[in-house]
Order: structure tokens, then C-alpha cells, then sequence
């Protein structure tokens, strides 16, 4: 048995932790940690050199500090760098500096004073007094310094003890000054003191009437209805006729005093200023009876009612006759004068619309009572009498409704609509009415008017929301703050010293005038071209072709022969007189005058018509109809 040894070459891996300090650090005598720094060329600024050791690596010069010698040294910090004035650092060192009026010693730290005065008298022009870190300028005797402090100039002999004066002084030039007294006292022979004396006891004061001694000064005055001239002594009457509103009408001025009157139809008043219009329509007028009297300020105004005519005289009233019109009464078919008016009628076959001014083809309409044979009238009166005794009923045709089956759908008026068996008209908030053609009545709105108004103290509510529009003086969203009319004060019990029916305000009491009057009782109309609350709106009307705009809402009078919203319009071709209202009657219409209608070629007698080609009839065109209520029925028209 042999035996031999053999050896394998094995490697096995270990680790071994080694350290390595960081850049500018190092370790000594086998300390673990990198406690030392490492200085070299370009560690150290501002001259500082390497200097080892832990705690600091650079040693730096003076001014300098930090690790590095990066930072400067503040010296003036500690002690004010030992500098008397102002210590002013710089980088690495620092220097002394001395406030105005002084200068830095040798030792280049203390201060020392600078005598301003060594150099040329420090610019004073005559004394120079130097101070402690300045100087000042000083004058002799009688002498003071000017506004530049530096220059003398003589002194004032009012500015030492008033210059001995009693009252006043009054400085003149070259220091002379001289004594004055106050208004109401004399100068004594001193020249310096003064006496008390009354102005008046000499000539009244110089005054005309009445002298006052106010503070020893004569004051004139005058006795009542004169007034102080120009002169502040003698008195003139004043014309208090040039004052407005002495009169409210006429005013006559007299010695002293004046005396108002008024116009016709006016009568002066318990003041003896102000005129009260004389309500002719009360008492005697002209006009005719059945129609109006329109009281004006001054006067009065006869007025006819709707479908008549005022005669030349201005008093009576004649009935117009709308058939004979060129419109024909703006009838479709037949027109039937009434007095007062005229109603227009449709023949058989047609619906009346639009209260005859259209007549649309008529369905079969069926009749509860058969229609009575027609009539043969002697004379007008007895047409009009048989046209109104009509007794048959009237059944509507599908659409249509109203007495006569006048109206339908397009006939509700205001946006109203027509209901759902469209026999009638829905109307919107406010409306009310066969058509929607009638607001609410008063006290009332809403749908239906069913709503009652909240308003107070005399307020109206719109008749669509119910919102209150409050009379003046009155406010608040129900027309709550404020009092009931002819009231004022906190509690509403003073009563308003204001003409019948005139608000007044709720604290003071101030007349509140309505539109047309102004004046402390509301008690003078507007002047031409004013109108509105207290007059103080100016209406824009055509100064010649209006006679001014109504006092109220301000709407252009114009004077006849002309329209528009300033009067500034003629009549159209063919119109003429008040509002352009009336219709020319002349063949052409040019020739029409646009003020009276007079025209300058007249039709022959029984003729008329724009060229005279119609005969005039006896009488006007009338309807002949069996039922008046039927406007369906058979027609006849009579010539």
C-alpha cells in the first residue's frame, strides 16, 4: 500500500472596511474620524494665512474674521470705532466723519468746531455771532433783520408797543408811522389817544330817515315801502309792483306802499294779493243746454258733446252729420244718422263687424221668431222709431258673439283671448269688459279685478299688479308713510293750511300744488309754456302755432290749422281747424283754408262732393230694417 499528499491552491473573498476622508480633511495618530482640515494655497482670502489646528484653519489679518477671513469687520459696532462724530465702516478699516459746522482734527477721530465768522463775516451784512457747530446774523439798534436773515433793513416804529397808539398804527416809509382810531372815536390832540362820540347826534347821521348808533357807527334805515340808495343815507320808494309775485295779477304802485287788482272774471282774495278765477259755468254762461261748461282760469269754454259741432257763436251745438262725410261715417254698407251720432248696418247676407265698418258674408243664420214685414215710414223720426222696436232674438253663429254677433276671436282686445267655446273674451290682470276694453274699477285689480287695493292715504294701485302710486308727500310700498289728505305732523292731527283738496307734506306741512298750479297756496296757474307739479317743467310747443301746452301734462295747444306732438305740422290735405279735426267741404281740397275750412271755389247749390258730382239729399240715408237688433235681416236703403 503506498500513501502520497497532495495540495489544491484554494482562494476564499473577505471584506475589510476601509475609510476615506473627505476633500480638505484628514486623519491623524489612527483617530477614526476626519477631524483635522487640510489648508493650502487659495483656502484663506483677504491675506489670511494657513494656520492649523481644529477650531480655526486661517489666521486672518485685521479687519477681517471668519474661518476663511471672508467676512469684514464692523469696527464701528464697538465704541462707535472710537470716533467723536459719525463712524463710517469700509471693507477692512473704516474712518471718522464730523457733522455740518464742524471739522475732523489731526487724530482723525475728534471734532472740532468751525468759526463760520472768520470768513467773510459768515455772510452777514452786519453782525455775525458764532454758535457751537453754527452762527447767526444779528442787527443794531433800530434795525432788523430781512427775510434772508443775512441783510438789515430799518425797523418798524408800529412793531415796539404799537407805537404808543391808542387804537391803531399806521406804518409810512423810512420808519414813520402815524395814530388812528377805531369808527366812533376821534384822535385827541396827544395824537396817540382817543375818544368815544355818537354819530347820530350830528344831522341824524347824515341819514334820510331813521340813524342807529351800532357800535358807534351811524347806521341808516328806512320806514316801510322805501328802501336805502346808493348811498347808504337817503331813501327811495320801492316799486314793489317790479317784485314778482307782489300781485298776482294787476299792481299799482303808490308812495310807500301798492295795490293789487285783478282781471275780469277774477276777485281778489281775503290777502289782498292773490285773484280767485270767477266759475262762470256756475252762474250765468252761454252755453247750450245738454252739453258742457269748461270753467277756465279767467274764463270759460262751451264744449259739445261727442258727434256735435260747436256753432260760430261758440255757445250752441249742432248735431254733425257723419253720413254726409266723404267716409261715409266709415261705414261698409248703410250709414243711419242719430242725433248725436250715426250707426252703420250691413245687408242681408253679412255680418256686422267692427260695428258695421265690416261687413263679412254671413253663414246660414237660423232666427227664433220669423221677422215682421217691413215697414214704409212717412218721415225720419218714425224710421228711427221703428228701427228701435225690434223684438226677435238672435242665435250666433259658431265664432262670433256680442249683441248684434259683432265681435269675434280677433275682437278681444288688450290680450285677451277668446274662452273655449269662443262665445267670449278671457281677460289678462286688470281688464274687464265685453271686449278687455275696461280697466278695473277703482279700489280694485287682478284677474277678474277680484282683488281688493292695499293702498292707503289716498293711494291708487295699477289696476294689473296691484303696485301703489302714491299722491304727493305720500311714500312707502302701500302709500303707509305719510298722512290722509288735508293732514300733517308726526301723528297725522295738524291740519294742512292748503287750499280744499291740496296735499301737503307729512313733516312740514308745505303745500304739495298739483300739476298746473304753483305758489305758497297752489294758488297761481302756470304761466304759458309751464307745466307740471309747482310749474317747474318748460313744454316744448311751437312758439306760433301753439297757444302754449296744457298746464298739467304739458300737450301742445295748437292753435287751429295745425297738429302734431309741437304743432309744428299744417293740417293734412283735405282737414282743417282745432286738432285738424274737421273736414274740408270744398271740391278741391287745396283750396281749402286750413284755419276756418272756408274754401275759395264753392259747390252750386244742392251739390257736393270733392267735384260736385253728388246731389244732396232731403234727408240722410237710413236703414229700413224689420228687427234693429238683427243686423242680418233684410235691408232697404231709402234715397
Amino acid at each position: 500500500t503506498a500513501y502520497y499528499t497532495t495540495y489544491r491552491l484554494v482562494y476564499e473573498r473577505q471584506y475589510v472596511t476601509k475609510y476615506k476622508c473627505c476633500h480638505g480633511w484628514s486623519r491623524m495618530n489612527g483617530e477614526q474620524g476626519c477631524m483635522y482640515p487640510t489648508c493650502s494655497v487659495g483656502v484663506c482670502f483677504n491675506g489670511g494665512s494657513c494656520n492649523g489646528g481644529y477650531s480655526q484653519m486661517c489666521r486672518c489679518p485685521p479687519g477681517f474674521q471668519g474661518p476663511r477671513c471672508q467676512y469684514d469687520t464692523n469696527e464701528c459696532l464697538f465704541s462707535n470705532g472710537g470716533c467723536q462724530g459719525r463712524c463710517c465702516n469700509t471693507i477692512g478699516s473704516f474712518y471718522c466723519k464730523c457733522e455740518e459746522g464742524f471739522e475732523l482734527s489731526a487724530d482723525g477721530v475728534t471734532c472740532l468746531d468751525i468759526d463760520e465768522c472768520r470768513h467773510n463775516n459768515g455772510g452777514c451784512q452786519r453782525i455775525c455771532d458764532n454758535t457751537h457747530g453754527g452762527y447767526s446774523c444779528a442787527c443794531p439798534t433800530g434795525e432788523k433783520l430781512h427775510i434772508d436773515d443775512r441783510t438789515c433793513i430799518p425797523e418798524d416804529g408800529c412793531e415796539v408797543d404799537n407805537g404808543g397808539c391808542h387804537h391803531q398804527c399806521v406804518s409810512y416809509s423810512q420808519g414813520r408811522y402815524a395814530c388812528q382810531c377805531h369808527t366812533g372815536f376821534r384822535l385827541n390832540d396827544d395824537g396817540k389817544t382817543c375818544r368815544r362820540y355818537n354819530p347820530c347826534a350830528l344831522r341824524n347821521g347824515g341819514c334820510q330817515h331813521i340813524c342807529t348808533n351800532s357800535m358807534d357807527t351811524a347806521i341808516c334805515t328806512c320806514r316801510h315801502g322805501y328802501e336805502l340808495s346808493n348811498d347808504f343815507q337817503s331813501c327811495v320808494d320801492i316799486d314793489e309792483c317790479a317784485t314778482p309775485g307782489s300781485c298776482q295779477q294787476n299792481c299799482l304802485n303808490t308812495e310807500g306802499s301798492f295795490r293789487c287788482s285783478c282781471n275780469s272774471s277774477y276777485t281778489l282774495t281775503e290777502d289782498g294779493r292773490s285773484c280767485r278765477d270767477i266759475n262762470e259755468c256756475e252762474g250765468a254762461n252761454c252755453c247750450e243746454d245738454g252739453h258742457k261748461c269748461l270753467n277756465m282760469i279767467g274764463s270759460y269754454r262751451c264744449t259739445c258733446n261727442s258727434g256735435f259741432i260747436q256753432t260760430p257763436d261758440g255757445c250752441g251745438c249742432k248735431d254733425i252729420d257723419e253720413c254726409a262725410a266723404d267716409d261715409y261715417g266709415e261705414c261698409a254698407q248703410y250709414c243711419l244718422n242719430t242725433v248725436g251720432g250715426h250707426t252703420c248696418y250691413c245687408e242681408k247676407g253679412f255680418i256686422n263687424l267692427n260695428n258695421g265698418r265690416v261687413c263679412q258674408q254671413a253663414p246660414t243664420i237660423q232666427f227664433e221668431a220669423s221677422p215682421a214685414p217691413p215697414f214704409n215710414f212717412p218721415n225720419n223720426n218714425d224710421q228711427r222709431a221703428a228701427l228701435s222696436e225690434g223684438n226677435s232674438s238672435l242665435i250666433c253663429g259658431e265664432g262670433t258673439f256680442g249683441p248684434r254677433c259683432q265681435y269675434d276671436c280677433d275682437s278681444c282686445m288688450r290680450g285677451g283671448i277668446c274662452n273655449d267655446e269662443n262665445n267670449g273674451c278671457i281677460c289678462p290682470s286688470g281688464w274687464t269688459g265685453l271686449l278687455c276694453n275696461e280697466t278695473c274699477p277703482a279700489r280694485f285689480y287682478g284677474i277678474d279685478c277680484e282683488q281688493e287695493c292695499p293702498c292707503q292715504n289716498g293711494g291708487t294701485c295699477d289696476p294689473e299688479t296691484g303696485d301703489c302710486t302714491c299722491p304727493p308727500g305720500v311714500s312707502g310700498d302701500f302709500c303707509e308713510d305719510g298722512c290722509p289728505p288735508g293732514h300733517f305732523g308726526r301723528s297725522c292731527k295738524k291740519s294742512c293750511q292748503c287750499p280744499t283738496g291740496i296735499p301737503c307734506t307729512k313733516r312740514f306741512g308745505i303745500c304739495l300744488c298739483q300739476p298746473g298750479y304753483f305758489g305758497g297756496q297752489c294758488e297761481q296757474p302756470c304761466p304759458r309754456f309751464f307745466y307740471g307739479a309747482g310749474c317747474r317743467q318748460n313744454c316744448d310747443c311751437h312758439a306760433t302755432n301753439s297757444n302754449g301746452c296744457d298746464p298739467v301734462d304739458g300737450t301742445c295747444l295748437c292753435n287751429p290749422g295745425f297738429e302734431g306732438d309741437r304743432c309744428q305740422d299744417e293740417c293734412p290735405l283735405g282737414h282743417y281747424g282745432e286738432e285738424c279735426r274737421h273736414i274740408c267741404q270744398c271740391q278741391d281740397a287745396n283750396a281749402c283754408n286750413k284755419v276756418t275750412g272756408e274754401c275759395s271755389l264753392e259747390c252750386p247749390a244742392g251739390y257736393t262732393g270733392e267735384a260736385c258730382e253728388r246731389r244732396k239729399s232731403k234727408s240722410n240715408r237710413i236703414v229700413e230694417a224689420f228687427v234693429t237688433n238683427c243686423p242680418h235681416c233684410e235691408l232697404k236703403m231709402i234715397i
